[in-house]
């Protein structure tokens, strides 16, 4: 899926850095990492942000989708399997992510590489986003990336759980410190217990 729009979907993804500065400058309120890891990093953008925002911290990311690593740098590897030892990151980012994973196993996967009281931060497409929000968004990625991508977004969004249910499932070993939904998306920020 992501393979063949990797150029198209950093061309995409660069109109919104300074949205990805705004939740990356949010988490400073939160924690101060020295080690970041960026699940579904894409082409990278975001944990270029990051490292603007954190540049005392290592940032790692991965990706699923190997012309994204080679866009990015990152490691080519499973969300649901991280390569990394327990315990190995301060701050784990789920940046628009989580809708294209199974959402028990990452997070199961999240807690075993975090540390205690390390923080996870989600933010991702809000499946209660009004309907002519979830136009405008399709048309957009469409008219940006292609047709078949903004069907598969489409499917997605309808499959997707509510911001709330993600933080129900969240809370049995995280502590919610934020849950901010807007139009097109929610956050949450959390902290393992």
């Amino acid at each position: 899926m992501y393979n063949e729009r990797a150029t198209k979907y950093r061309i995409w993804a660069e109109k919104f850095r300074w949205y990805f500065y705004l939740f990356a400058l949010s988490l400073r309120a939160y924690v101060t990492p020295k080690r970041i890891l960026d699940v579904g990093c894409g082409p990278g953008l975001f944990a270029e942000v990051l490292r603007n925002v954190f540049p005392e911290a290592l940032v790692v990311g991965i990706d699923s989708s190997l012309e994204m690593c080679k866009a990015s740098k990152g490691i080519w590897s499973d969300a649901h399997r991280l390569p990394f030892r327990k315990n190995a990151f301060d701050l784990v980012i789920l940046h628009f992510t989580l809708h294209d994973l199974e959402i028990d196993r990452a997070f199961r996967e999240i807690r075993r590489v975090l540390k205690d009281k390390g923080f996870l931060a989600i933010r991702d497409l809000n499946s209660e986003m009004p309907r002519i929000a979830r136009s405008m968004l399709l048309e957009a990625l469409e008219r940006n990336i292609d047709r078949d991508y903004a069907l598969y977004i489409s499917k997605k969004i309808k499959e997707f759980p509510k911001p709330k249910e993600i933080s129900h499932k969240l809370s049995k070993n995280f502590e919610i410190k934020r849950i901010c939904e807007s139009f097109f998306d929610f956050d949450i920020i959390a902290m393992r217990r």
